[in-house]
């Protein structure tokens, strides 16, 4: 273990891991003002707007942030692939957000409006395109670089709702440009950063990357539409700003402290690949350490956030949002849940069993539409949380049969 973890790989992690907790920090400041500002009603409203176009974004994401960083390490041009994937997002993006803008008012007038989608649309699209930047330098190693563009980043977003407190404006449409001005500026210093290279007879054309990374592709897909099924289900079934305000207040800190084991996955993964392909009997040692980690940061995560027991937020929120702390409280055992799940992705995708993931996948997005529906109407967010742990712990087990089977299979072959 002590061989492993030279001063490089310590130095790496050790950015990486305090830059991702900076990162949360700060976007967990964010959030937790925007609400304080804003009624549940108007923080409903944002918040329905972002998930449905953040599931949609499957269309011009298709895992390629994970391509990326299994692909990179074993490329003589990684700008290139870089460049292949922003002129797909480029052209795909002009359809997804036309899409998006025409259908998505029909559904639900009063909370989709049009002039709120379209700055949200552009919003997401620069973001991902930031997040794809991030993933080419981490596949590259430029850990120290992806680490002050992550923390800049929620630096600038964070200063803007200061900057919205100050002017004592409520309106959502200055919030929301306000957001968008930042996401332009880091996706500009991204960009420079990365230097995505473009032009015919370079790089990859669209099918050939679809080729490549289909099993990321579906992965991708399906699994925002599992992050994402239950509050949009929330906003199509019932349609109450508020109900979906508190009910978004625990998806939201839910997703910021879920990007720590992500993004300590982020930075395993492109080791592990060359530490599999070295030596396999290293690799299952070195997953020996991996699987503790995880377990001991997804007990961390929910403990400390059971027993702090978010007083603190209801002090600074005040009784608007009661019942979205005590909705967060009951989900918390899905941050270990999640937590854990973060060894089985960087076994299986560094092994090369990515495929093996849709299948799990599949059935506990296919569970959690199906019940979510019955459970929405009768039980509404009280139901969804129950149905988060249960997806949550179904989708583990789904991951943990792959990882083991592929781990005795090892071992088989290993004994003859």
């Amino acid at each position: 273990m002590m061989q492993w973890l030279n001063k490089k790989i310590i130095k790496r992690v050790f950015s990486y891991s305090v830059a991702m907790a900076l990162t949360q920090v700060l976007m967990m400041a964010y959030t937790i003002i925007l609400m304080w500002w804003l009624t549940p009603e108007k923080y409903g409203i944002i918040a329905a707007n972002y998930a449905a176009i953040v599931m949609m974004a499957f269309i011009i994401n298709w895992g390629f942030n994970e391509w990326l960083v299994k692909t990179i390490p074993t490329s003589e041009h990684p700008s290139v692939l870089t460049g292949s994937v922003i002129r797909f997002k480029i052209i795909a993006g002009i359809f997804w957000a036309i899409g998006l803008w025409v259908v998505l008012p029909f559904i639900q007038p009063g909370i989709y409006q049009r002039a709120l989608l379209a700055i949200i649309i552009l919003d997401v699209w620069l973001d991902t395109c930031f997040n794809l930047f991030i993933a080419d330098l981490l596949g590259r190693e430029k850990v120290l670089l992806a680490s002050g563009l992550l923390v800049f980043s929620r630096v600038l977003r964070l200063l803007s709702i200061l900057f919205i407190v100050v002017l004592s404006t409520q309106s959502i449409i200055l919030i929301l440009m306000l957001r968008l001005i930042c996401t332009l500026i880091v996706f500009i210093a991204a960009w420079i950063a990365s230097k995505p290279k473009f032009g015919r007879g370079i790089g990859l054309n669209t099918k050939e990357v679809f080729r490549f990374s289909f099993a990321f592709n579906a992965s991708e897909m399906l699994s925002l539409i599992f992050s994402q099924i239950d509050i949009n289900l929330l906003t199509w079934l019932n349609g109450d700003a508020e109900l979906i305000g508190n009910y978004a207040f625990v998806t939201s800190l839910i997703h910021m402290v879920m990007t720590v084991p992500l993004g300590i996955y982020n930075l395993l993964l492109p080791g592990l690949i060359k530490t599999y392909q070295a030596s396999a009997q290293l690799f299952n040692k070195r997953m020996r350490y991996v699987i503790i980690g995880f377990f001991a940061l997804g007990l961390f995560i929910w403990g400390g956030l059971s027993l702090l027991g978010m007083d603190w937020v209801m002090i600074f929120l005040g009784a608007d949002y009661q019942e979205g702390v005590r909705l967060l409280i009951m989900a918390s055992p899905v941050l270990f849940l999640r937590s854990l799940n973060q060894f089985n992705n960087v076994y299986l995708i560094a092994v090369g069993w990515e495929m093996k993931r849709l299948l799990p996948q599949a059935i506990s997005v296919i569970i959690k539409i199906i019940a979510g529906v019955f459970i929405v109407m009768r039980w509404q967010a009280v139901g969804l949380v129950w149905l988060s742990i249960g997806s949550a712990a179904i989708l583990l087990s789904g991951y943990c049969v792959q990882t083991a089977r592929h781990y005795f299979k090892g071992q088989k072959i290993k004994a003859v």
